[in-house]
């Protein structure tokens, strides 16, 4: 569940204390030396204000009042500010707060301001993986496995003209059977519901993305992280969150093509990726620091006017009443704005590790297990077993338990591994056929991401598809007419 550790620090500025100290004549005579350069350095900050401006609560329809009347008080702490007008300035609505560049002494002014509440540094945010070094494959490949009938264990399609549907989540949750059982997407597919996301950069036009009738699925797809929206990234997050919410399955994928030689497949190993909601409509946001998180939150709900937001940053701070600071402030203001956020518990273990964050008003999913991934590609010494698993087990590193507000998970849904579509040209995109690579982790999790240059990634469900469950609940409730799910409370 840990696809990116990707933590977002509240920590407040702390202006520098004043003291009196004895001062030799020699001392006073000499020429007086430049402040460090630590001293004089640009700070990016986000300044969060007092007034919320409850008086003009945040409407996804229409933020145009509250946005005027925000940028205005913004602007107005702004412009008391002594010394070269601050840099890079971002004006937010959602949560009446903005991100700057400002000198030390701008910092500590705005830290003394009666109508700021907070001062807090805008971080980068890793998003990136290291990739372990390749190892040596063993000198024989390891015997091919048989490919079970299309019952529970298959792990190939006994036709191959029938693609096994991936990922198995699909079937863990019901979203999508094969085997004749009721499945959700039965009454409800998602469709006229917008899905935002925040995570590193994609390809949005992959196949997988396009519907049957031409259409793309992504109806919008924003920068703010300040690369470019063609830059290549990781990429792992993105398409994984892609396609665990909305891949279309109208491309066909031979896993034989994909696995590491070690373990093959046989021929004709053929899946189709298929997500949760494929109904659904698809907004991308990319980011890259603390600021561009809170923009990508108020873009996509004053701009795009989604219906759900998904997120999984990692935020473990501790105490956990940390978190209720900048994101709690804007995820709040986007649930009373009627939207559904859903967020992953964390991937920090089974004790007392809720994290990303702890907040009443959003949907806090824990990770359970789906291991048909493991026998398919040998992962976790898969090959010793007797080619049966059980899925739908609490993950051991989903993180669970009781925060410091009581209060605990709200739902589990599958959240250890399975397959996404992806694009070649991202790094965490990988083929382990050519040349043979070992199986990619971090930090001791679950696997992380294959691909080949026909595009095909594996990657860690845990902070990613594990919150599609809640996400296809919520639509399923709009679908049927139930209001006020969004606004709901713990």
């Amino acid at each position: 569940m840990r696809l990116t550790r990707r933590s977002i620090f509240i920590v407040p500025i702390v202006a520098g204390a004043t003291a009196l100290v004895a001062v030799s004549p020699s001392a006073v005579n000499a020429a007086p030396k430049p402040p460090p350069a630590a001293a004089t350095a640009a700070q990016n900050v986000i300044v969060v204000l007092r007034d919320q401006l409850v008086s003009t609560p945040a409407n996804k329809r229409d933020m145009s009042s509250r946005k005027a009347r925000a940028t205005s008080t913004q602007d107005a702490v702004l412009g008391q500010l002594a010394g070269v007008a601050p840099k890079n300035v971002k004006h937010f609505a959602l949560g009446n707060a903005f991100s700057a560049s400002v000198s030390p002494a701008q910092a500590a002014a705005l830290a003394q301001d009666p109508r700021v509440a907070s001062v807090v540094p805008d971080r980068e945010v890793q998003v990136a993986q290291p990739v372990p070094a390749a190892s040596n494959p063993p000198s024989k490949p390891a015997s091919t496995p048989q490919a079970d009938a299309n019952g529970p264990n298959a792990i190939c399609p006994s036709d191959p003209s029938k693609p096994l549907i991936e990922p198995e989540a699909l079937q863990s949750i019901h979203a999508l059977t094969s085997d004749g059982s009721p499945y959700a997407q039965q009454l409800a597919t998602g469709a006229g519901v917008k899905v935002a996301f925040i995570a590193d950069s994609m390809d949005t036009n992959v196949p997988d993305f396009v519907r049957p009738d031409g259409s793309h699925v992504f109806i919008d797809y924003q920068d703010f992280s300040g690369d470019g929206p063609s830059a290549i990234s990781d990429g792992r997050e993105a398409f994984g969150d892609a396609s665990s919410i909305a891949a279309q399955g109208t491309a066909v994928h031979d896993l034989s093509n994909f696995v590491n030689q070690a373990h093959p497949l046989p021929p004709g190993c053929n899946i189709k990726v298929v997500g949760v909601a494929p109904g659904a409509s698809l907004v991308g946001l990319v980011f890259s620091t603390n600021s561009s998180i809170l923009q990508a939150i108020d873009y996509a709900v004053g701009t795009d006017h989604v219906d759900v937001l998904n997120e999984s940053f990692g935020l473990n701070t501790y105490p956990d009443t940390s978190t209720r600071n900048m994101l709690t402030l804007f995820n709040d203001a986007a649930v009373a704005a009627g939207v559904t956020v859903t967020v992953s518990t964390g991937d920090a273990g089974i004790t007392n590790t809720i994290g990303s964050p702890a907040d009443p008003n959003v949907i806090q999913v824990a990770g359970t297990t789906d291991n048909r991934l493991y026998e398919q590609t040998g992962y976790a010494a898969a090959g010793f077993s007797n080619g049966s698993w059980v899925s739908d087990n609490i993950s051991a590193l989903s993180s669970s338990g009781i925060t410091q507000f009581g209060r605990t998970v709200d739902i589990a849904a599958p959240g250890e591994g399975n397959w996404a579509v992806c694009a070649p040209a991202y790094t965490g995109c990988r083929n382990f056929r050519s040349p043979p690579q070992p199986y990619i982790k971090s930090a001791g999790i679950s696997p992380r991401s294959l691909a080949s240059a026909l595009g095909m990634s594996r990657f860690s469900m845990g902070r990613f598809c594990l919150t599609m469950c809640a996400i296809f609940f919520s639509m399923a409730v709009m679908s049927s007419g139930v209001k006020g799910f969004a606004t709901r409370k713990s």
